[in-house]
């Protein structure tokens, strides 16, 4: 796996200094799933104000455990399933990126390992329906992975990056740009132990290209302009280029998660560094009292950006002034919520303006025995998050100035052989039978009167909080009943046959609720029962 799995789900919040306890108008939340798990990791907005959610499962087409499919679910505006397809076949097929296209189509970019070469970077358009319009699989040097995709250019065409791997698994950074038919108009591949991580397009038709050690200008033919070698973090710093942009006043933002071994901070933290039209660095900031890494970098316009990071969005200007940040803690418990793999589009910007977020939870969702499922969460009214089972908070970041040496480099930069794999033959796209949940509040679905001795079944959904502790409390017209076992996150038994009788008098309808004891208000609706 190209990046390690964070345990951590952005959530745009500004503005907002107090706690909800109803829905903001405008919120949906989503959960989708199955038997087994799902990590959910890109979003894309759809033209009828839904969304595309991409992700991996285990449970659907040819998923299983510890083999995953890429998984697409398409939801409208209020997060109902539309449909949903898998991409995958024997071997593991992991989700790294995803565009939409000018037509409202979408292209999906995915490393397989199902085809005969040990890894395939396999590209695949699709309709808003979900048709596959054309896919490629493309195999170059003795495996090749690709994780990096520009938008649509003017012309239709676009590229993608990654690496490729010669005999002796000795990784090389690479460029393939396609036209609008996934046909391959020219390849690039140059030797140097690097990855191109993260591309964007330019206006020329060429692409400006980040990679862990290093920044890349290419012309729209492939030809290489500059690279600029950044050595701070090269050998004495783990860094992950995440996501680029061009900036509005021109030159490049780019962000980054760096693990700094000369500190004894063992945790990564997001960087935020602009450079301009010719590489030149103009200034860097490094995020100091809140560690985790960033995921995207968006556009908010006039010189303003927000960048996710952790369970927080900030936003800051091109100038280098850093902005304020809030966070959500969406379900009040450990586990929490997270994205997948680091990957760069865990967000974007619905149709009304407010933002909505894909990612996956834990213990949440209608499957016993469920460890993971995706989630999507829409904000409203002004990007806040509230109710729901789910609270934010603002809080102040510690920025600290940058030193970051850059020095011009130059090197060979070769086309190469592509082997466009035909895909006739291979039955990778099935579809998928994932449902939907709507909330992350407890869920009471029916009571059920039990004998010998007198007790009430209750079943539902996320029925208690967090994976190892059961502080789950049922109330029968507020009154706490004395005794009660939590079998698991659907079932609760309520005991205690004399008193809880007494609480059950005949032929009265009785508002029974299930509430987190350290969470009050993670608590269900009130379902009525009548004895």
């Amino acid at each position: 796996m190209k990046k390690n799995i964070i345990y951590g789900f952005v959530l745009l919040v500004f503005f907002c200094d107090s706690i909800y306890s109803q829905l903001v108008p405008g919120q949906v939340f989503g959960i989708y799933g199955g038997s087994q798990a799902e990590h959910g990791g890109l979003i894309v907005a759809a033209p009828d104000g839904g969304f595309l959610l991409l992700g991996e499962t285990e449970s659907f087409g040819n998923g299983r455990f510890d083999y995953v499919d890429t998984i697409a679910i398409r939801v409208d505006s209020e997060g109902k399933i539309v449909w949903q397809k898998t991409f995958g076949g024997w071997g593991s097929d992991y989700l790294t990126n995803v565009i939409k296209t000018a037509d409202n189509h979408y292209i999906i970019l995915i490393i397989s390992f199902s085809f005969e070469k040990l890894i395939t970077g396999w590209v695949i358009k699709i309709d808003d329906s979900g048709n596959v319009i054309w896919q490629e699989a493309l195999n170059f040097g003795f495996s090749s992975a690709l994780y990096a995709l520009t938008e649509e250019m003017a012309d239709g065409t676009f590229v993608v990056g990654g690496r490729w791997y010669d005999n002796y698994l000795h990784c090389y950074p690479s460029l393939l740009k396609l036209d609008t038919n996934g046909n391959v108009l020219w390849q690039k591949k140059f030797y140097k132990d690097d990855s191109i991580d993260a591309i964007v397009g330019l206006d020329d038709g060429g692409i400006f290209a980040g990679s862990s050690s290093a920044l890349y200008r290419f012309d729209k033919d492939g030809n290489l302009i500059w690279c600029r070698k950044i050595f701070d973090f090269d050998g004495t710093a783990q860094n992950f280029m995440e996501d680029v942009k061009k900036a509005d006043s021109g030159g490049f933002i780019v962000a980054t998660n760096r693990l700094r071994p000369e500190t004894s901070d063992i945790y990564s933290h997001p960087e935020v560094l602009r450079f301009s039209d010719d590489g030149k660095l103009l200034w860097a900031k490094r995020l100091v009292n809140h560690p985790l890494y960033c995921h995207q970098i968006m556009k908010k316009g006039n010189g303003e950006w927000l960048m996710a990071y952790g369970k927080t969005f900030f936003s800051f200007n091109e100038d280098g002034t850093m902005g304020k940040a809030a966070t959500s803690y969406l379900i009040p418990f450990g586990p929490g919520v997270g994205t997948f793999l680091s990957k760069n589009k865990v967000a974007t910007f619905a149709e009304d303006g407010n933002i909505a977020f894909v990612g996956w939870a834990q213990n949440v969702g209608n499957y016993i025995g469920k460890s993971d499922e995706i989630i999507l969460i829409k904000t409203g009214m002004n990007n806040q998050i509230s109710g729901g089972c789910s609270w934010m908070e603002n809080f102040e970041l510690e920025w600290e100035d940058v030193e970051i040496p850059v020095e011009n480099i130059s090197f060979e930069v070769q086309d190469f052989e592509v082997d466009c794999v035909d895909t006739t033959p291979y039955g990778f796209v099935n579809p998928s039978y994932a449902t939907g949940l709507n909330t992350f509040c407890p869920v009471i679905y029916s009571v059920e009167k039990m004998q010998d001795p007198f007790k009430l079944k209750i079943s539902g959904d996320n029925l208690f909080i967090g994976p190892y502790t059961c502080y789950a409390e049922v109330t029968i017209d507020g009154v706490p009943v004395p005794t009660t076992t939590v079998k698991d996150v659907y079932t609760i038994i309520a005991k205690k046959g004399k008193s809880l009788k007494e609480m059950l008098p005949k032929g009265i309808p009785v508002c029974i609720k299930v509430t987190d004891e350290e969470e009050p208000h993670f608590q269900s609706d009130c379902f009525y029962f009548t004895r």
